[in-house]
């Protein structure tokens, strides 16, 4: 029979190392598991800010498919016309009298609200043509009305508001 008298601790050292290693592992891989799950959810409220923004822009075309160009002088309903100055879009109080977009969105912090901005009217004849790319190419002859369109969506929290913006032109 052996003795193990003579034994100096040395499978007791490699294991306490190898239990050690282990341990910074499985923390190393908890913490990246929360971070990548927070950015997931970041990512997750950011696109329904998003949506709920392009919503907004979505209403407001239509809200001024429906509209007459004289409806476009109501800046405490967020409808400002050709001779208001131009609203501050970073002011809290713009978007508190901003127009509420009538679209329910379920689960978000707040509705989509929205500013339009009536740029003034543009003939396109051929002196003046608006162009670009090949848009208003078939419209000679008539009068675009322009507009800009602001939206601002929120998620399911207060702190995940998105903006757009957008230019709509539209022949009455």
């Amino acid at each position: 029979m052996k003795s193990f008298t003579r034994q100096s601790g040395m499978v007791l050292i490699f294991s306490m190392i190898l239990l050690f290693s282990l341990t910074l592992l499985a923390a190393s891989s908890t913490r990246t598991g929360r971070i990548e799950l927070s950015m997931a959810g970041n990512l997750r409220e950011s696109d329904i800010a998003f949506n709920a923004a392009e919503i907004g822009l979505i209403e407001a075309e239509e809200f001024i498919k429906g509209a007459s160009v004289g409806a476009f002088s109501d800046p405490d309903n967020g409808l400002f016309g050709e001779a208001h100055d131009e609203p501050d879009y970073l002011d809290a109080e713009t978007w508190e009298k901003a127009r509420v977009a009538t679209t329910e969105i379920p689960h978000v912090y707040g509705q989509p609200r929205l500013i339009i901005k009536y740029l003034g009217d543009r003939s396109t004849d051929s002196a003046s043509a608006v162009n670009i790319g090949g848009y208003g190419s078939g419209q000679n002859g008539t009068t675009v009305s322009y507009f800009r369109i602001t939206a601002i969506g929120v998620g399911q929290g207060p702190l995940s508001a998105r903006y757009l913006q957008t230019h709509f032109g539209y022949t009455y």
